[in-house]
């Protein structure tokens, strides 16, 4: 394939129009040539920067070498060229599974030679950008200390240096997301000296981007560390550096020059308690991300929603409760974040809420409806239930599907009709705690659709009803023979219907229950994940999400799955997206049940960040645990439910200050739990009282 490279496009493509005319002649003798003639013109058409038509040649050579070749070795770096192509266009699901490919191959042929070696460092880096691309940051480390490991054995010295100090900032950037700064510092320590050693004598712009990066990593890390005079420095040569590179590169220094200014302002606020410099260095930030979100909001409109609400959070902390213009100012920033996040005006904005009250529908039966202890609160239950808006009643839904029984025992064209009748009754008496009597309805519309595909939307639904049921009766193995059919016999082409998708997608996250309770860590979360992605798709990104609720569900079952499993800081970055989630529904979606659902994502949150333990991520926790009881308030007096939730952030919020080394603010905390622990009790007990 190399000798290709010496070939121009142009002779390529004749070689690959005169290959094409040979396998349809004869596809036995021309299509293996066919193939390696269309990767050399990928490869050639890539480095001339004609990406897009790379791609497609790229794709149609691997597709028939994967075809008449799929066990071959050879075909590695075909796969690991299409990956890099499809990481420049942000698609890490598709590079995850071109990765994986290549290593099977490379498994079985076992390398054990530099070429292979090379391959199969390659395909590790892959998996790492795309699973950290996914915020699957404990797997990502894992590939890319695999990728360190292979990188090592290189027998040359300069490329293995190369290499290692590339997979050494990667490494840095992983443990940094993950909280844990002090492990990163030496492994950053140890990048930035090989790149020092490498770029010597090299010409300085080539290395400008890769310096910066690797600053700005190391001075994050000084900051989790609590070095804020040492960080300070790093990020101020940072600015500096990128203020003039933004001259000519503004795509690539200004995003990385709005971070810096934003850890600049933690520096200069938990370093010296600077709070002028740090709200000036706020606002340069929120100023670079407005510049880059009004020339491409889909890019870095998410960029902006966190500066704002860093510099409304900054303006609204508790030393500025009397400067009212502050905190009016605060109050605007958070309104002009929300307005990102939430959709534009229009038909498209009546048919999402139409979408959200569906989704919120499904939402309360599936927390009304389920019995299984460590799922949901039992005050949540209790709300879930309590908003259930125009629930069937179960003596109409018999009565309904008698009629409708007698009818189809005539005519059997009425049999669709009785099995939706059934699915209502059988989801009402789940929620009236029915287990027998929904079983039988369920099981008897089941059988009224036997003859349809698993995928039908109907059957799909009455499916998943009836595998709840199941679960909720004890009676998991015919659960998991339900959820095969229903999952086992979906097809691609299914995937463009967001009505297939969707209980696709709760039939997942109900395997995801089951495979985690019985212990199979490892496909419990590949369940949970792929359901996550089926929703993802089923409803667009945030802002203009139909299925808020169910996302926000998925995401905060599977995030605290991951914390008991000791990976708080990939729990934290799902239970962020769920609570940004919360704030993107539209005015008019509020109520008890979104209150205490909000808080409770908050809550977990804070207990991830408790868990990571560095200084900001205390400080993190503790405020959340602050708005949180503040929120309360304004309900308390109507639901017990809000009471029990701010004695639980009262007690978070001790824990953070006692950790923090704040001891008498920490027993302040627990002196207030403890009283509004009496008030919720004597607000919630029964009258004593003798009857007259």
């Amino acid at each position: 394939m190399a000798d290709r490279l010496n070939l121009d496009a142009r002779t390529l493509q004749a070689e690959v129009a005169r290959l094409r005319r040979l396998a349809r002649r004869r596809p036995e003798a021309g299509e293996r040539a066919l193939a390696a003639a269309l990767i050399g013109l990928g490869l050639v058409l890539r480095r001339d920067g004609r990406s897009e038509q790379a791609l497609a040649a790229l794709a149609e050579g691997v597709r028939i070498q994967r075809r008449r070749d799929p066990a071959d070795p050879r075909r590695a770096p075909a796969l690991l060229a299409l990956a890099w192509l499809l990481h420049e266009r942000h698609r890490p699901d598709a590079v995850l599974r071109l990765a994986d490919e290549a290593r099977a191959l490379l498994i079985g042929a076992g390398p054990a030679d530099p070429t292979g070696l090379a391959l199969w460092a390659e395909a590790e880096d892959l998996r790492t950008l795309a699973l950290l691309a996914q915020d699957r940051l404990t797997e990502a480390e894992a590939a890319c200390r695999a990728a360190l490991a292979a990188g090592d054995r290189d027998p040359a010295p300069r490329a293995r240096a190369a290499a290692r100090w590339a997979r050494l900032a990667r490494l840095g950037e992983i443990l940094n997301r993950q909280g844990r700064c002090a492990a990163a510092l030496p492994v950053l320590r140890e990048a930035r000296a090989l790149q020092e050693m490498i770029a010597a004598g090299a010409h300085p712009v080539v290395w400008q981007r890769r310096r910066a990066e690797l600053r700005v990593q190391l001075a994050f890390a000084l900051c989790g560390t609590g070095r804020w005079e040492d960080a300070l420095a790093l990020y101020q040569q940072a600015i500096a550096a990128d203020e003039s590179w933004a001259l000519d590169h503004p795509d690539d220094a200004l995003p990385r020059l709005a971070h810096c200014w934003t850890g600049l302002a933690a520096c200069w606020w938990e370093g010296r308690r600077d709070a002028h410099r740090a709200e000036a260095a706020l606002r340069a930030s929120v100023a670079i991300y407005r510049r880059l979100a009004e020339r491409q909001p889909e890019v870095h409109g998410r960029g902006l929603v966190e500066a704002l609400l860093n510099l409304a959070r900054f303006l609204g902390r508790e030393e500025n409760r009397a400067d009212e213009p502050r905190r009016q100012e605060a109050r605007q920033l958070v309104r002009e974040a929300l307005g990102y996040l939430r959709p534009p005006p229009g038909p498209e904005r009546a048919r999402l809420a139409e979408e959200i009250r569906t989704d919120f529908a499904r939402f309360c039966h599936r927390v009304a409806s389920t019995t299984r202890p460590g799922l949901y609160p039992p005050p949540l239950r209790a709300l879930a239930a309590q908003a259930q808006t125009g629930a069937g009643d179960a003596v109409r839904l018999r009565t309904e599907a008698a009629g409708l029984r007698a009818l189809a025992g005539r005519d059997p064209a009425h049999a669709a009709a009785l099995a939706r009748t059934l699915l209502a009754l059988g989801a009402v008496l789940r929620e009236e705690r029915q287990a027998a009597a929904a079983l039988a309805a369920l099981a008897e519309g089941a059988a009224l659709l036997a003859d349809r595909r698993p995928t039908d939307p109907e059957r799909a639904r009455l499916l998943l009803e009836y595998a709840e049921a199941l679960v909720e009766a004890g009676q998991t193995e015919a659960a998991e023979e339900i959820l095969a059919v229903l999952l086992d016999h979906a097809d691609a082409g299914d995937d463009a219907d967001p009505a297939v998708l969707l209980p696709r997608a709760e039939a997942l996250l109900l395997r995801f229950e089951l495979r985690a309770a019985a212990g199979q860590e490892l496909a419990a979360e590949a369940a949970a994940r792929e359901a996550i992605a089926l929703l993802r798709a089923a409803g667009g990104p945030p802002g203009r999400h139909g299925q808020p609720l169910t996302l926000a569900r998925a995401l905060f079952a599977l995030a605290r799955f991951l914390v008991r499993g000791g990976r708080a800081a990939d729990a934290a970055v799902l239970l962020r997206e769920a609570a940004l989630l919360l704030q993107t529904l539209p005015p008019g979606f509020s109520g008890d049940l979104l209150r205490a659902f909000r808080s409770l994502i908050a809550r977990e949150l804070a207990g991830a960040l408790e868990r990571i333990g560095t200084p900001p991520a205390l400080a993190e926790a503790a405020e959340l645990h602050r708005a949180e009881v503040r929120a309360c308030r304004g309900w308390a007096d109507r639901q017990p439910a809000a009471w029990r939730l701010a004695i639980g952030h009262l007690c978070g919020l001790e824990r953070c200050l006692a950790a923090q080394g704040r001891f008498s603010a920490a027993a302040a905390a627990r002196r207030q739990a403890a009283a509004r622990g009496r008030r919720a009790r004597r607000l919630t007990a029964p009258d004593r009282r003798p009857e007259p």
